[in-house]
């Protein structure tokens, strides 16, 4: 039986609202690093969680590990996929 994606949503660097479909908190975390978010574990439990909002689950789980960021949090334009850093 197949885990559910749980949606995580947070705000990064104060200005960006970032959302991603993953599995787990480490997952979701392990997808913002490659897509080239400087983020630490102890900075994504304090500013990212798990959200039920419809338009975040909406994005993010049509393409599950994929980061989407939104330049503005506050309904400051579509959401973007970051495509990951080598």
């Amino acid at each position: 039986m197949a885990r559910k994606l749980k949606v995580y949503s947070g705000i990064y660097d104060g200005t960006r609202c970032v959302v991603v479909a993953a599995h787990s908190r480490a997952e979701a975390l392990t997808a913002m690093r490659a897509a080239g978010l400087n983020l630490s574990m102890h900075g994504f439990r304090a500013y990212g969680s798990e959200t039920g909002n419809p338009e975040h689950v909406a994005i993010a789980t049509a393409a599950p590990g994929v980061v989407f960021r939104r330049p503005e949090r506050n309904g400051g334009g579509p959401f973007v996929a970051l495509t990951p850093k080598d």
